[in-house]
């Protein structure tokens, strides 16, 4: 599992080194660039790190070799090690530290970095799974598999040879989401959040997660959950007959809005049909995330653009809400049009940088902005305690 101390970035841009190095003599300038870069003298925009260079420590020892002097060094280091990501973007800070209605609303992103399939992936799987069986033939598999570019509708597919109430569907989901064991588990890390947690994932790892935290508790062990007290060992699950009966939300429950696979696979919320029926139609769901959207501020976790589309009338435009991306870090203007995208349903963007580890960075991101939340939260509870103190003693 790489860290944040691999967050070393193999190229970078002849703009942002350039400033440093126009105050120098030609002679030093050309020994740094030839010392660090691979292509030195390009007419591209980028300059690439040579291959033995690995992290903070190897460009060190080449900006030494080639006479740079100790602040130059570190000025040129800083432009590679990149952490930005890792700290809890004020805007969050404030949320928690005022203790306001937080929810953690959870995608299947969350649940592929436990090597689960995401959406599109389980979606082709299931026309594989028809082929497999003789419910269609190659020319039908490959051309629904090419031509229908939404997972929906290939679940939807799958469900009309394959009734969810057949032992077969659930069998196929089953073994297609299979529990697993991870040494950075991302639900470990997100249990701990003290806010209320949903997610559209129809496994039951946040669950598990959510119970193994509280039965730690509940046995003395030691946990960095912040100062929320658990109400019992046992975490609660809901995942159907959604209502405003609900609220105020349980951030010891997990609200499994579209069912469990587990314990009540028929009702899960998979096809076209069961989409318009549970967000287009009038329905308990529907009403739930309408209170949910308009009292919480949400911060999703795990999606993609195409998630947003069948919430995109229900979000409450009243309340900004936020979703943490993953994006690469010099891809500055791809970033600029989902925020504007984003923007227009009220939602701001917070990006997880993909150049050092790909999407499992977001597992660093989470565990980092948790210490964030705790230091601080920890901090409010002592000032208060204090203040109590010296309240009683005067």
């Amino acid at each position: 599992m790489k860290t944040a101390m691999d967050s070393l970035r193999k190229y970078i841009l002849k703009t942002e080194i350039e400033p440093l190095l126009k105050n120098l003599s030609e002679e030093l300038a050309n020994s740094i660039l030839n010392s660090m870069f691979k292509n030195p003298y390009t007419t591209g925009p980028h300059f690439s790190l040579k291959e033995n260079i690995k992290n903070l420590e190897d460009i060190g020892k080449a900006l030494d070799s080639s006479g740079a002097n100790a602040d130059l060094s570190a000025n040129v280091k800083s432009l590679f090690w990149i952490t930005q990501d890792l700290q809890l973007p004020s805007e969050l800070k404030s949320l928690f530290n005022k203790r306001e209605k937080v929810a953690i609303l959870i995608g299947a992103g969350v649940s592929r970095l436990l090597g689960m399939p995401g959406w599109n992936q389980l979606a082709e799987k299931a026309i594989d799974y028809l082929y497999e069986r003789g419910k269609i033939n190659y020319f039908e598999k490959e051309r629904i598999v090419h031509e229908t570019l939404d997972a929906k509708q290939k679940l939807t597919i799958f469900h009309d040879f394959i009734d969810k109430s057949q032992e077969d569907a659930k069998d196929f989901f089953t073994k297609q989401l299979q529990e697993k064991t991870v040494e950075n588990n991302p639900y470990e890390i997100l249990a701990n959040f003290p806010c209320a947690k949903l997610t559209t994932n129809i496994d039951d790892e946040f669950y598990n997660a959510l119970n193994k935290k509280l039965s730690s508790q509940s046995n003395g062990q030691p946990s960095n959950q912040p100062a929320v007290p658990p109400t019992g060992s046992q975490a609660k699950q809901e995942y159907n007959n959604f209502s405003e009966d609900l609220f105020p939300l349980n951030s010891n429950t997990i609200y499994q809005i579209h069912g469990s696979l587990k314990e009540d696979f028929p009702n899960t919320i998979l096809t076209m049909r069961d989409y318009i029926k549970s967000y287009f139609e009038e329905s308990g769901l529907r009403r739930f995330l309408t209170r949910l959207f308009h009292e919480y501020t949400v911060i999703f976790i795990g999606y993609g653009l195409e998630e947003f589309q069948i919430l995109e009338h229900i979000i409450s435009k009243e309340r900004r809400h936020y979703a943490v991306i993953g994006n690469y870090f010099t891809d500055v203007n791809l970033f600029e049009v989902r925020r504007k995208y984003y923007s227009n349903l009220n939602i701001d963007i917070f990006a997880y940088y993909l150049d050092f580890s790909g999407h499992q960075r977001l597992v660093e991101v989470l565990k980092s902005w948790l210490a964030e939340i705790n230091m601080e939260v920890n901090k409010i509870s002592y000032d208060l305690q204090r203040e109590i103190e010296e309240a009683d003693a005067g």
